[in-house]
This record gives C-alpha cells, structure tokens and sequence, in this order.
C-alpha cells in the first residue's frame, strides 16, 4: 500500500474512466482511510462511475469519517434505471434509499431508554423555558427526545401524514447539561420513549471540491400491475453526499444532473402518462450540530404532475439540497446553476442568467395537457431544524417544513421563503421573485397551508427588493383551517424596514395606486379563527380510529377500514368547536421609503365579533403613527390603509 500521507481510489483498483464500475474501489479506500485516519484524495482529471452499489451481493454505501479532497475529478452516477416500484428487484428497491456517500462520526449515537431516568427528566420539567436537562452525560451533546404518544406537524390533506410526526427536537447541552440558548424547547413533554444522543466533542471534517453528474431515473412510475390495474408508485431516491456528523462543511461540491423525463415525454395524448421519481436531496444533512455547504452548486430538478391514478394529485419533485434535525446549518455562498432558465418552442428547457431575453425563474409554469406543469420543484428544504441560515447564496426555495426554530437569510436571491415554526426569522439584502400569480405564491411570506400557516414569534425584513405578479400581493399569506396540527398556531408579527416591490415583468416599482396586504388571512370565511368556537368552518377530523371505538375519533362518524383513503383529506363534522386557534400577532411594524400602501382589514366590528376581532389587539406602527387595532377605516397615514372586509 502507498506510504503517501493520504488515500486514493488507484489504490484499491479505480479506472476513473467514466465507464468501469468504481463503487467498490471507492468504498474500499475510504473503509481504509477511516481505519488508519487518513485523508482521502481523488485523481485529478478522473471521472469515477458509479451505478451498482452492492459489494458481494449486499447493498452497500461509502462510508466518509475523514478529510476528502475530490479535487476537479468528476464522478458520474447513473440511476437511469434505478427502480423503487413495489415489481422492481429487492436489491433495486435497496438502492434507492442509501445516500452514494454517508459522512459519519467515529462515535456513534446513543440511546437513552432507562425509565426512571427518563421519568425523572420529565417530571425535572421538559418544556418552553427549561434551562437544564440533568441527564449527567459529562461531555457536549445534541439530544433528540422522542415521545410517540403525541403526534405533532398533523399535515392538513395528505393521507400519509395526516397523523402526525413523533414529537421531537435538536437540543444541544454542554457538559453539565445546560441547553444552549440557541436551542430552546419547543415542545412540552409529558412523556419520553428514548433520548438519543448525538456527541459533539468531536473533530471537524471538511470535503472539498468535486464535480457530480446524476444520470436521473428515467423509470416510468405508472405501470400496470400483475392484476392489469393501472397505477402510480411514488418513490423517493437518495443517491447522494449525506452529512450525518457534527461539525462538517462540505466546500466547492458542484452537482449536475442530466437524463431528466422532458416535459414532451411526460404526455401522451393530451395525458400525463410517464412520471419519473423524485429524489431525498442530492445534498441531505440529518441529525448533526453545525453543518456548512459553502460555495456548492447545486441544480433545481424536474417537478412531475401526478396522474389520475395516483393516490396524491397535484405535483411533486425534489429538493437538491435537504436537512433534517440539524442545530445550526449554513447555506454559504451557494448557487443553484438553474435559477434562470429558457424555454424553447420544443419546450427544452437551458439555463440563462437574469436578464436574458424571455428569460424566467426555474419554478416557471407551463400550460399544457389541460393543466398547469410545473418546471422545477424548488431547491432546498428542512424538516425538525433550528437556526438555518442561507448566506449570499442563489436558490429557489426555502422551505422550512416541520418545525424550524429561528431561521436568517441575508444577501441572496430567492423565488420562495416558506415557513413553518417559531422564534426569530431574518431577512436582509435580499432580492425575491414570486412563483406565479398566486395568492400564496405572490406573498413574501408564504405560511404553509398544510401545516395550519404558523410562524410563533416575529419575522424581521430589511433592504428587501420583492418583484411581484400584477396581482393581489402580501406579506405574508395565511389560510385558516379547522384542523389540529398537533399545536397552537400563530400569525407572526412583522418589523420592515425598506422593503420596496416591484413589478417581476415590468421591474418597474409598483405605483401609488398600488397596495399590498399585510396579511391575506381569510378572516371573512371565519372571523372568529382565534375563539373557541368558530362561525363558518367546523371542525375537520382525520380519518381514523386510533382509540378503538368504531367512530372517526372526534366525531361520531362511522370509521370503516377500506374506505379510508377516500377520506384522505379529511372529514368534516358538525362540530363548531376551533380545534386550531390561531393568536394573532403581537405588533405589525413597517418603516419604508417608497409609496406602497399596506392595507390592513379592518376586524373591529366584523360579524359582532367581541374585542375589536382578531386583529383587536395588535400594534400597527409605522414612522409617524401607532394605531391599537384596526378600528380606523378612513385614516389616511404614509403606510397603513385600513379597509373593510370583503
């Protein structure tokens, strides 16, 4: 073996051809460096292939516990015939959820499961405002506790998720076992199945450099069954650089993809006959404290509109870049290479840079097969995080699912900022383009529908240029529903400073004759959105019986077993009880230098609701005014205009 102070894969049998299987090699080389703790560095010039990732039978993936220099070597990974269909091979189906790459700590989680102990934690206390966990650890940790008797991010709509997430959270504790202060609890827990915990007194790693090509899956997820029905499977494929270690920053990764189903082979007669899988994020961070990606280009992916058979109608794709249950990930300086893209008379899509002539964001739509078909899916997306920051960096989505705590963007440019969670949200320097003319897409804020639209804290923006479609634009969008999510929901408060809006077609700033909502909650469909009991909207129950009783539990509906996946968005009852009471915010601040006008619905004496309705108690402050409430209707101030409902 080579004395040299680092590894190589020609040292365990890689062509670097572009055309002989390089997996093994690969694998072995870093199982060789991770034993004697060297650094691995790949051959300049190289390009590594890598397709069947099983060794000796057995599905494997490479292991990463050091420094890697991948240099300018390019590695190619061909999934065109990557297959997750329930009639694909069981090694193929294996494939499809292992990450290529797996960085990974030379220590290993531990759980917690000793009941008194656990016990104990809960009864110390284990909720909003705790300081200390007395778990006697003697080192720094990330912990994750998991209580699977409460369900929580209860997804309002998708049958697979109506039921919840197993509550849960990142907390970081120092040796003594203090929570960090960046790390709060979110949750109040009553009870905890296991604490896993995640040793942070560990070195850092860094991997540099590469060029990665996927050769997407061109499988065609409607096929017809062994019984001839047809039907549309739904696999999602890893394949990709996966971080799960504390203290990792992967730099200068660049990520291609190519082979993608066109927009032309989708459709058949007018028809949605061919839809390709979508992918776990290319660039996919889990279960770590401290995680960078800096200077990575990363490339949106197809978005595939579901056919009729499948169980989930609408459209679905991938996002490039993925974290879950990471403390303190970092999005630095990191471009997603189609942002700008055209579209030809063939419907082939290239990249373009702002500017270009017909150029559009890649989240464009398209009118054809008698529907709307969506281009891209957007970039980045993060599940159980805290304190996710995008830094100068270029991507069509942020997209904090279930539950970020805290989040920043500064100096980038964006199509979508949406949001589920709590804390403080930061925007500053930072140019933003709407997806479509779209209500919740013409909002700067979109709080997502299907997790009951809630920011718990306050959203802060400053030197914000928003570009918007000739269409009613937001703030922030909000869309009331009579479900529980599994917590309290909340419209966030807002403090602006010079946010100016322009039109995206024209790039002309809006006119005076133009404003824009502050809020585009449905208060007229359900005034009273934030009492216990609601005026319009009764209460929507997920389809099922987890008690036992024969009845959809929270109601008095007959459950039947096979009916459930017609009833996958949900049932609604007779029930005027609000299962999901939304707090209003707190204040509304706004201290801009252009004419845009804010308009403010007036809710004091809407539908005779009591206490000025559901804005009756937020501070609406601007340079020269501060009004309680919106009983102002007529007032005329260099911001704000309070109108009537609609």
């Amino acid at each position: 073996m080579s004395d040299k102070k680092y590894v190589t894969y020609e040292e365990f049998g890689a062509k670097g051809d572009g055309v002989a299987e390089d997996f093994a090699a690969i694998k072995a080389a870093h199982d060789y460096a991770n034993e004697h703790g060297l650094p691995v560095k790949a051959k300049d010039g190289a390009t590594y292939y890598i397709h069947d990732t099983r060794i000796g039978g057995t599905v494997s993936e490479i292991t990463v516990k050091t420094d890697v220099d991948f240099g300018n070597a390019e590695f190619i990974i061909d999934d065109r015939d990557i297959d997750g269909r329930p009639v694909a091979p069981e090694y193929m189906r294996e494939m499809t959820v292992r990450h290529i790459f797996n960085a990974v700590s030379d220590v290993p989680p531990v759980i917690i499961n000793n009941r008194e102990l656990l016990d104990k934690i809960v009864s110390d206390g284990l909720r909003p405002g705790s300081k200390k966990i007395n778990i006697n650890l003697g080192y720094p940790a990330m912990i994750i506790p998991f209580n699977t008797k409460y369900k929580v991010y209860r997804r309002m709509g998708y049958y697979s998720s109506a039921f919840g997430q197993v509550m849960r959270e990142v907390i970081v504790l120092d040796k003594d076992g203090n929570i960090d202060e960046s790390t709060p609890i979110m949750f109040d827990y009553n009870y905890i199945d296991y604490i896993e915990v995640i040793r942070l007194d560990i070195k850092t790693i860094t991997v540099l450099g590469g060029k990665f090509t996927t050769r997407a899956s061109r499988v065609n997820l409607v096929y017809r069954t062994t019984e001839g029905k047809i039907t549309c499977h739904e696999p999602y494929i890893a394949r990709g650089f996966a971080v799960r270690r504390s203290y990792t920053t992967v730099k200068g990764m660049k990520h291609y993809v190519t082979d993608e189903v066109t927009v032309k082979e989708q459709i058949t007669d007018g028809k949605i006959t061919h839809v390709s899988s979508s992918y776990n994020g290319f660039l996919f961070a889990d279960k770590a404290n401290e995680v960078t990606f800096e200077d990575c280009i990363i490339q949106g992916r197809r978005a595939y509109t579901r056919p009729e058979c499948s169980l989930y109608q609408g459209t679905g794709g991938t996002y490039d870049f993925r974290a879950s249950m990471i403390n303190k990930i970092v999005v630095k300086n990191c471009v997603q290479s189609n942002f700008w893209i055209n579209i030809d008379e063939n419907d082939v899509i290239t990249p373009a840079k702002e500017g270009d002539p017909g150029a559009v964001t890649s989240l464009y739509y398209l009118d054809r097969a008698g529907q709307k078909i969506k281009l891209h899916w957007g970039i980045g997306e993060t599940d159980f995080c805290k304190n996710v920051q995008y830094i100068g960096s270029t991507m069509s989505r942020f997209d904090a699912h279930e539950g970020l705590y805290n989040g920043r963007i500064e100096g980038c440019t964006l199509n979508y900022i949406s949001l589920t969670g709590k804390g403080d949200f930061s925007v500053e320097n930072t140019k933003w383009f709407a997806e479509d003319p779209m209500l919740h897409s013409n909002a700067l804020f979109h709080l997502r529908a299907d997790y009951g639209c809630t920011w718990d804290g306050v959203i802060r923006g400053k030197g914000i240029k928003a570009y918007v479609y000739d269409a009613p634009a937001h703030l922030v969008f909000h869309y009331y529903t009579n479900w529980f999510y599994g917590y309290k929901t909340a419209i966030p408060s807002l403090d602006l400073e010079d946010v100016e809006f322009f039109n995206i077609e024209t790039r002309k700033p809006l006119g005076i004759d133009k404003t824009v909502g502050i809020f585009s909650t449905n208060i007229a469909a359900e005034p009273r959105m934030h009492l216990e009991n609601t005026l319009n909207k009764t209460a929507i129950f997920g389809y099922v019986d987890e008690d036992g009783d024969g009845l959809v539990d929270g109601t008095d509906i007959p459950y039947e077993h096979e009916k459930r996946l017609d009833f996958h968005r949900g049932v609604e009852s007779e029930s005027h009880v609000n299962v999901n009471p939304v707090t209003p915010p707190k204040f509304v601040r706004i201290n801009v230098s252009n004419k845009t006008k804010y308009t403010v619905p007036d809710t004091a004496n809407y539908m005779n609701v009591e206490g000025g309705g559901f804005f009756g108690k937020t501070e609406f402050i601007s340079q020269n005014n501060k009004y309680l409430g919106t009983d102002h209707v007529g007032e005329k101030t260099e911001t704000f205009e309070f109108v009537t409902i609609e």
